[in-house]
């Protein structure tokens, strides 16, 4: 019996102490977790928009630029998937969709995220010329506000590369709230010019990187 008393088990402040300890340490490790799962989420989906750019890039030279029939979205996506594979990246689970989306000449998806290759509008303070070529865009978008994913990451061919928190239009999903064709760009007239960052035609203030 007195054994039993000198226990610090049967003390009903070393139960508190050591419950107290766990929470401690959980609200340490619960927010590292969510952090660190959105920074991979975000990482992979910066990779998969960089290498669908690039993919493009190289089938431009393999094939009709202004031509997406379904011969040449199968050489786009063997680009990618080679590009892929060099760089050891995860795309398994990518899907692409049957329809693309509006304006969307190849629409895929994995589970936080979804990508969209399309023709990047001109630049409205140029008159391009009767043979110019089109440039290409790759953007990716959160599928929901509330998921690991956060930031909209723009490739364009004819600007630089940049991305965007999402705070003010919070593009995400497949309809009407999913980031249009050249958005991503920079308004024309804007009284400071920053390298760093601008506002796009969208609002949104995208960052260069």
């Amino acid at each position: 019996m007195e054994v039993s008393r000198r226990s610090r088990w049967c003390n009903p402040g070393a139960w508190f102490t050591t419950l107290g300890l766990v929470l401690l340490v959980s609200t340490v490790w619960v927010p590292f977790q969510s952090a660190e799962r959105t920074a991979r989420v975000e990482r992979r989906a910066d990779q998969i928009a960089a290498l669908l750019l690039e993919a493009t890039a190289r089938a431009s030279g393999a094939t009709v630029r202004a031509d997406w029939d379904p011969a040449t979205v199968e050489i786009v996506l063997a680009f990618f998937h080679a590009l892929a594979q060099r760089d050891g990246a995860f795309v398994n689970d990518l899907e692409v969709l049957d329809q693309p989306l509006p304006n969307s000449l190849l629409t895929l998806q994995n589970k936080h995220y979804a990508f969209q290759i399309a023709v990047s509008p001109p630049d409205t303070r140029e008159t391009p010329s009767a043979d110019a070529e089109p440039a290409y865009e790759v953007t990716a978008w959160p599928l929901s506000t509330v998921g690991p994913g956060r930031c909209v990451f723009f490739y364009p061919e004819n600007a630089p590369r940049a991305y965007t928190r999402n705070l003010a239009k919070g593009y995400s999903g497949l309809g009407d709230r999913r980031i249009a064709p050249g958005r991503g760009h920079r308004r024309p007239a804007q009284t400071l010019e920053l390298r760093a960052s601008y506002r796009g035609l969208d609002d949104e203030r995208w960052i260069v990187y």
